[in-house]
C-alpha cells in the first residue's frame, strides 16, 4: 500500500509539471504570433524573417508537446475543471491568433504580388515606349518619336560614348 500513496503524488507532480511545461510551450507560441501580427499590422512584413527560426522550432515542440500530453495526462486535465479551463482557454487564444496571423500573411503576400504587377506593367509599358523595332522588323512610330528625343551619341576612344 505504501508505493500506492507514494505514487499519487508523483503522479500528481508529474501531470502538474507537463501542464505548465506545456502551457509553457503554448505562450511562447503565442507569443510569437503576436509579434508576427504586429509587425503585419504595421505593414512590415520583413520583420517575420526574424522570428521564423523560433515559430518553426516551437510549432514543432507544440506538436511534440501535445501528442505527449494528450497521451500522458489528459485524464488529470478532463478530472479537474479549472485545469481543463486553462488549457482550452490557452487553445483558443493559439487558435485564434493562429488565425489572425494566418490572414494577415495571406493579405502581405497579395499586397506584395501586386507591387510586383504594378513594377512589372510600368516595365512592360516602358519596353513598349522605347523598343527601337517591333515585331516586323520596321521602327514604330512611337519607338521613332522616342529616339528623337535622346541625343545622339558616338563612341569614342576606348569604347567610351559620348554625345555628339
Amino acid at each position: 500500500m505504501q508505493n500506492g500513496r507514494n505514487k499519487q503524488p508523483t503522479e500528481a507532480a508529474g501531470a502538474a509539471a507537463a501542464v505548465s511545461d506545456f502551457l509553457d510551450v503554448m505562450s511562447d507560441l503565442k507569443d510569437i504570433l503576436s509579434a508576427e501580427n504586429d509587425f503585419l499590422r504595421r505593414g512590415l512584413p520583413a520583420g517575420l524573417s526574424e522570428l521564423n527560426g523560433d515559430k518553426m522550432r516551437l510549432a514543432q515542440l507544440y506538436e511534440l508537446s501535445t501528442q505527449k500530453f494528450l497521451a500522458e495526462h489528459s485524464k488529470e486535465v478532463v478530472s479537474d475543471p479549472a485545469l481543463y479551463q486553462q488549457v482550452v482557454a490557452a487553445g483558443h487564444e493559439l487558435h485564434a491568433l493562429g488565425t489572425e496571423n494566418m490572414q494577415r500573411v495571406s493579405a502581405a503576400i497579395e499586397a506584395t504580388k501586386s507591387r510586383i504587377e504594378a513594377v512589372m506593367s510600368a516595365i512592360r509599358k516602358h519596353d513598349g515606349v522605347s523598343q527601337g523595332y517591333g515585331k516586323n522588323g520596321v521602327r514604330s512610330a512611337r519607338a521613332a518619336s522616342f529616339l528623337k528625343c535622346q541625343p545622339a551619341l558616338q563612341p569614342g576612344r576606348n569604347g567610351k560614348v559620348f554625345e555628339a
